[in-house]
């Protein structure tokens, strides 16, 4: 097989768009709770515009897959992107509750379309075979934006909504520069993808989503709604116990999945995806029954390394293995169906862990119940081969 080049001026270029997204993202998604508690000073509110953005962007999910299957993705990223733009330059004038809540709505439905377009963008420009190993370097940006962004809005502001102003400049400085990146980005179709028969895959004579896809997606959300109870109650967790800052803990995540994503690709040279997938699986079910017995922070930073090891291979994995399971020719709705099965799974999961931990007696046992949700995972995974064998379900319908 011939090696195609996976770092292309194009595949560079979408990567920037990403950074630039994400960055925006990440600056306001961490700090906005504190600029409404200084507009408001009602909790509920703080919540409220908080999540009102996942809420829009998620809404995005219902339409957007089949927007970018007929529609150019580069169309759709641009005018997601523009949105987003018009929001962030909102921000400056957002000196009340209801047009603060506005343009959190607008700035989410720009983000769920751009997000989704990029996405679909990135993985349409990938050498097939290569796929997995591309994604988890677009990914990465991700986690690389996850750890840059909280840190330059909590720098520019310094925790006081009055000096919120040059955050909301330097959300709109990345706005505009993905919007730049996305005019000076030339798009050309797969040729897999070109080539790929649109007639035998017709929605009459084949389903969109064939139980393989289902695995994956089901698979990504119990991955998601586990984790959330790390993103958003692991603090919470360690003030009860009294066990002190938890922030190292992400920081030792955030460089153990960055690490990850270099070496995959020559990793998985050796090990077959399989075996990876059982093995992080079973490393999850670990990490997070470590977490409900530890007594000492220590631990709970140590495993941090796992945790992260795990992360750094699972989402690319499931984002891979879910397209793979579509046609080539239907990457926006398989994109979009592997970012929606995320968020709803982050959106349910902050509200569901936060609500049980008191009939549990405080977050301890929500680990617990994490590291159950990691087993059905072990689970399905054990298994989905043999049944999708016995339904006669092709796992890949790609051509490589």
């Amino acid at each position: 097989m011939q090696k195609q080049s996976l770092w292309t001026k194009e595949f560079l270029l979408a990567n920037c768009i990403l950074f630039s997204l994400n960055m925006g993202y990440f600056i306001l998604y961490s700090t906005i709770g504190i600029y409404t508690r200084g507009l408001t000073s009602v909790e509920f509110y703080v919540g409220l515009v908080t999540g009102i953005f996942t809420f829009a962007s998620l809404c995005t999910r219902f339409f957007s897959g089949r927007l970018l299957d007929k529609t150019a993705p580069k169309q759709i990223l641009l005018l997601g992107l523009l949105i987003s733009l018009l929001a962030s330059l909102g921000y400056l004038f957002a000196g009340s509750l209801p047009l603060l809540v506005f343009m959190r709505i607008l700035n989410g439905l720009g983000y769920g379309l751009s997000s989704a377009a990029a996405a679909t963008l990135v993985s349409s420009m990938l050498p097939a075979h290569r796929l997995l190993e591309g994604l988890g370097y677009s990914q990465m940006v991700f986690t690389v934006c996850g750890a840059l962004g909280p840190s330059i809005g909590l720098n520019l502001s310094h925790s006081d909504y009055q000096q919120f102003g040059k955050v909301f400049l330097i959300t709109c400085f990345f706005a505009a520069l993905s919007v730049c990146f996305t005019l000076g980005l030339k798009t050309k179709q797969r040729p897999a993808a070109a080539e790929a028969t649109a007639a035998a895959l017709e929605p009459q004579q084949q389903p969109i989503i064939s139980p393989a896809t289902i695995v994956f997606l089901v698979l990504t959300f119990l991955l998601a709604f586990a984790q959330s109870t790390v993103v958003a109650c692991l603090n919470l967790y360690a003030l009860d116990r009294q066990l002190g800052n938890m922030s190292l803990f992400f920081v030792i995540f955030a460089v153990t999945n960055f690490c990850v994503r270099l070496f995959m690709g020559k990793i998985l040279r050796v090990i077959p995806e399989r075996v990876i997938l059982l093995c992080i699986t079973a490393i999850l079910v670990l990490v997070y029954l470590g977490i409900f017995a530890a007594n000492q922070a220590i631990w709970i930073f140590l495993l941090a390394v796992p945790f992260g090891f795990s992360m750094g291979f699972y989402y690319p994995l499931m984002t891979t293995k879910t397209i793979r399971t579509i046609s080539p020719a239907r990457q926006g709705t398989s994109n979009t169906l592997y970012l929606a099965a995320e968020d709803i799974a982050f959106f349910l999961g902050a509200l569901f862990w936060s609500g049980i931990s008191p009939f549990l007696g405080g977050y301890q046992n929500i680990y617990g119940l994490a590291a159950l949700l990691a087993g059905c995972m072990l689970c399905i995974v054990i298994g989905y081969p043999a049944v999708l064998k016995k339904l006669q379900v092709q796992e890949d319908v790609w051509e490589r």
